[in-house]
């Protein structure tokens, strides 16, 4: 598509105009006016001539109008062409609007931060219809003269100042533009290893990560804004970080897992030991008293005080062998001692 608009103002020869003249006879002088100014010619070998301006005559900005002429070896001089309206613009266009990451190619926790894992990102620029985009102040590969939404080729790891130049429908290019610092970031960085608040940290130490709390909160620190995922016995929390900083969780019992947000594995880093919690809230574990196995009616022998040994006619109950007493196995020691000691009181009575 041709429009007939142009930044070349023919004021130097680095800034002639060209022109494609039909209908010419070889041999013949064709000569190129601009608004009626003879401004070029050139020497005819063919039905088409090309013609430059020389150069030197500046073309004021503006709709010029352009015609030919041909002279044939005869002398014979031919009227003027039709004519061929020409804009010339030589005026730099304003500076264009910083670019903007679009939002799909913006990853991660924000859609705003201009941080991604998109090596290719997309972006748009307002102020001008036509622009190209700059890295670090060089053209940028694949973002020539554009209108729309643009997509860079692959950029590494890093920071980038990414920045526009508009360009208008003449080819006149504006100074670079503001730019918009976009950080490609495809590395995963793992937060440092979470840290019990001493607060929360129980017991004869602050640091040994022994608590009695089932709610102790931790403190993570990470270098840089993201997500950071913590696995608490398996379930998964997400603590948002808007920039550098600490986020910290509560824990509801051992273990905690930790990883950063781009990372598919969730490696295990750090442990609370919540043994002490445990044991002070496991099932009470009092000793139950043992049974007591006299007979019914039967009274409990007082043997701090086993009393006068009695004969054996006045004998009305016999005391079992100690031997059966050994084989329950369900007295306490002081209950043997005392059973040993009304055997022995028997046997002296039975002398």
């Amino acid at each position: 598509m041709f429009d007939d608009i142009t930044k070349y103002d023919s004021s130097t020869s680095g800034k002639t105009l060209q022109f494609r003249v039909s209908g010419t006879v070889a041999g013949a002088t064709v000569t190129l006016y601009a608004d009626g100014n003879a401004t070029g010619t050139a020497t005819a070998t063919s039905a088409t001539t090309l013609v430059k301006t020389d150069g030197a005559s500046k073309l004021t900005d503006g709709v010029r109008s352009f015609t030919a002429r041909q002279t044939t070896t005869d002398g014979a001089e031919s009227a003027d062409s039709p004519a061929l309206t020409v804009t010339i613009d030589t005026v730099a266009p304003a500076l264009p609007e910083a670019p903007d990451l679009a939002s799909a190619s913006d990853s991660g926790a924000s859609a705003t931060d201009n941080i991604t894992n998109i090596k290719t990102p997309t972006f748009t620029v307002g102020g001008t219809s036509y622009y190209r985009l700059t890295g670090n102040g060089y053209p940028l590969a694949n973002s020539f003269l554009h209108s729309g939404s643009r997509t860079v080729d692959a950029l590494n790891d890093g920071l980038h100042a990414i920045a526009a130049v508009a360009i208008d429908l003449a080819g006149n290019e504006s100074p670079i533009g503001p730019a918009t610092n976009v950080k490609i970031d495809t590395a995963v960085q793992p937060p440092r290893l979470p840290d019990l608040r001493s607060t929360d940290d129980t017991g004869v130490s602050d640091t040994d990560n022994v608590t009695r709390l089932p709610d102790a909160r931790v403190d993570i620190d990470a270098d840089e804004a993201g997500t950071v995922r913590v696995y608490v016995d398996g379930a998964e929390r997400s603590l948002p970080i808007a920039a550098a900083g600490t986020a910290s969780a509560t824990l509801t019992g051992p273990p905690a897992w930790v990883s950063r947000n781009v990372s598919t594995n969730a490696i295990p880093v750090w442990k609370v030991d919540n043994a002490e919690w445990r044991r002070q809230n496991r099932p009470d574990q009092r000793r139950v008293r043992r049974q007591d196995h006299r007979q019914p009616g039967q009274r409990r022998r007082d043997v701090s005080n086993p009393g006068p040994a009695r004969s054996r006619t006045a004998r009305t109950r016999s005391t079992p062998p100690l031997k059966t007493w050994r084989a329950t196995g369900r007295r306490d020691r002081a209950a043997v001692r005392a059973h040993r000691h009304e055997a022995a009181a028997c046997r002296r009575a039975k002398r």
